[in-house]
């Protein structure tokens, strides 16, 4: 989750729920070195984008879910989940 943009700039693009998420995984700084895999997307409806991505993390496959829909004013990140593994 360490992009190119700050956050200030994506804010705009995501609702408050998603965006509070996108910030504290920035806070954990897990995701500083992280590659990704493959996307798959799918449209549940002609409104809204459901996509997961493969991010390479250490040794380790993790998922990162997004949700987006659309209203008047264009797309937006309506949820975001990085899907990680239970700690032992």
């Amino acid at each position: 989750m360490m992009g190119r943009r700050a956050l200030h700039q994506l804010r705009p693009h995501l609702a408050s729920p998603a965006f509070v998420r996108l910030v504290e995984y920035v806070e954990e700084g897990l995701f500083r070195r992280t590659m990704i895999g493959g996307v798959r997307t799918q449209m549940p409806t002609g409104s809204a984008v459901e996509a997961s991505v493969r991010l390479a993390l250490a040794s380790r496959w993790i998922t990162c879910v997004l949700r987006l829909d659309s209203d008047r004013t264009g797309w937006r990140c309506s949820d975001l989940v990085v899907l990680q593994p239970c700690p032992v």
